[in-house]
């Protein structure tokens, strides 16, 4: 190592919070719960939401989720009772904490890929609906879709598909390379849903397949495939969407709002199934990334958690003998670099699509994201 290594080294260390990793990065058992109020109304919840907060503890957690489902406005097909609910919560939750054989957890840190990041994810994705994307889906597709969020990244292992795949691990053999990760977060959902009986009905097996097929688009691996298809329908929505407020007297123009919701407006019978199963992944693959469009504070935490994590996958490569992985040398990535990069090539094409369909939250994430940009750009200045 050079003279200037461990002054990089401690450079970087400051500049990716890692102090954050240890704070924020999954929901503890012991933090002051939040006040029951949070989740007596699902409208306090959108793209602004802290998630960290709703985390402090378990059964804020907890609360949180059960004001979706057993509170709220999303009825799970079936409709399990609160005490199925409940154990569901606490074994999809107890699987974010679950670590993975044959990996070194000593060196891998799990500061992004948790529960609170599950439930951030969650809570975006009812954001989005609620922003107006509810009336191309299905009322049990909405609820579905949220439990799909809630499940999509458990038992990650906290390094990327790449890694598994670089070093041969098991996991690979069991379910290929393509969507390793996301392959095994769906199947345990699955799992874990038959487990309590919820979707169990022979007439409730197309929503698990919304289930799978929503978290399998989730792999980056597939994201140009899923904005090419994307791309492709978006007029015909957006159409559909025109002619049904004409009938209805109404003037405002462009994609879906709140005011269509409050109209009872349900365009769900005119799109087929594979496009709304399509639109929906499309919502869970925008909120799996909306971080980088939330206001500067929380999407701040949020990217040195992520580079924490890459930064200890780097670390693990390096102690294998392997080559790192892309932004996964602490020595060499420039965080704030890395995060223009990201933003540029990816999350700012992302979420315009979005702001097709969704004018309200793809503008709310658009908006900070050019915030954002300007500071992160400031910072690498």
């Amino acid at each position: 190592m050079s003279d200037q290594a461990p002054k990089i080294l401690k450079l970087v260390i400051l500049m990716t919070g890692t102090l954050w990793g240890i704070v924020l990065s999954s929901c503890t058992e012991n933090s002051v719960p939040q006040p029951e109020s949070l989740s007596s109304n699902l409208g306090v919840f959108d793209l602004s939401t802290n998630t960290f907060e709703v985390c402090k503890s378990k059964k804020s957690g907890k609360e949180t989720f059960l004001s979706f489902f057993s509170k709220g406005g999303y009825s799970v097909p079936g409709n399990p009772g609160v005490d199925t609910l409940t154990k569901f919560f606490e074994e999809i939750r107890a699987g974010y904490f679950q670590e993975t054989d044959d990996l070194n957890y000593s060196i891998i840190k799990r500061e992004y890929h948790t529960f609170t990041h599950a439930m951030d994810v969650m809570i975006a994705t009812h954001s989005l609906l609620q922003n107006g994307a509810a009336v191309f889906l299905k009322p049990e597709e909405r609820s579905v879709l949220l439990l799909a969020a809630l499940g999509h990244d458990v038992l990650h292992t906290g390094v990327n598909n790449g890694f598994l795949t670089n070093a041969k691990h098991s996991l690979i053999e069991e379910f290929g390379e393509q969507g390793v990760q996301e392959k095994r977060s769906a199947q345990y959902l699955h799992e874990l849903l038959n487990t309590h009986g919820i979707l169990q009905k022979p007439e409730f097996k197309r929503y698990a397949k919304f289930i799978r097929e929503s978290i399998l688009w989730t792999d980056f691996s597939k994201h140009k495939e899923l904005m090419n298809k994307i791309d492709a329908i978006i007029p015909k929505i957006v159409k559909i969407l025109e002619r049904e407020r004409q009938s209805r007297g109404l003037t405002h123009l462009g994609g879906s709002s709140p005011i269509d919701l409050k109209e009872g407006m349900d365009l769900s019978g005119e799109i087929d199934a594979e496009e709304r199963l399509l639109l929906a992944s499309f919502l869970l693959h925008c909120a799996d990334v909306s971080n980088p469009g939330k206001e500067w504070p929380i999407a701040e935490k949020w990217a040195n958690l992520v580079m924490n994590e890459f930064f200890a996958q780097g670390d693990l490569e390096k102690s294998l003998g392997m080559k790192p992985s892309m932004n996964c040398d602490r020595l060499t990535v420039k965080v704030p670099q890395c995060q223009i990069g990201f933003a540029k090539y990816v999350v700012h094409d992302l979420y315009s699509k979005l702001a097709k369909i969704v004018p309200q939250g793809g503008g709310f994430l658009l908006t900070n994201l050019a915030i954002n940009q300007a500071k992160w750009q400031s910072i690498l200045d």
